[in-house]
């Protein structure tokens, strides 16, 4: 079976706009009607551009051994793959480098990849964690992932929840209780 076509994507649209607008009673202007397929195709393919990206080749570069590193509250968006509604946070990151550190930017780039995706909180948490063991052969990473969810918020019971909050600990060295201590020193 052939991928469709964004001309059959915007038609999926336009043919959602008029079941709202016939069953529900949708109010939808003209121009909506005519350019609202085409931006919303467009936004999907922009917030959901992180398939094909992996971890990437990061630079690690040269530092102490055993000095962990923290990146905190890097700011993140990603879309549930349940209802299509916005999940939005930040990301902490913790790890123990072995072979050299990698850049920052690296890492808030890592976490973008994985975050522009139809995601689950949980899956995108172990893949930042794996992501970055992988480009660093850190001995540690922690990743702890803090949300709100918009699938929480305006449907269903239409409450927000609050946040949501994951944590990985990954790392060949992850069930050593002395190398996840360090990372309490980052």
């Amino acid at each position: 079976m052939s991928s469709p076509s964004r001309a059959e994507a915007e038609l999926a649209v336009s043919t959602l706009l008029g079941y709202l607008r016939d069953s529900a009673g949708v109010r939808i202007s003209a121009e909506a009607e005519a350019h609202t397929p085409a931006r919303v195709v467009e936004m999907l393919e922009e917030v959901l551009s992180g398939y094909g990206e992996g971890a990437g080749g990061a630079r690690l570069y040269a530092a102490p051994a055993a000095l962990p590193v923290a990146v905190t509250g890097v700011p993140f968006y990603s879309m549930c793959e349940h209802h299509l509604l916005p999940f939005y946070g930040h990301v902490d990151v913790r790890y123990l480098p072995e072979s050299g550190v990698m850049g920052l930017s690296a890492i808030t780039a890592l976490v973008g990849r994985f975050s522009r995706r139809l995601q689950l909180q949980e899956r995108m948490t172990a893949d930042i964690a794996a992501g970055i063991e992988a480009a660093s052969g850190a001995g540690v990473v922690e990743v702890v992932v803090e949300a709100e969810h918009l699938c929480m918020a305006m449907r269903g019971t239409k409450i927000p929840a609050g946040r949501v909050r994951t944590a990985v600990i990954a790392g060949r060295r992850a069930s050593d209780p002395d190398a996840v201590r360090l990372l309490d020193r980052a």
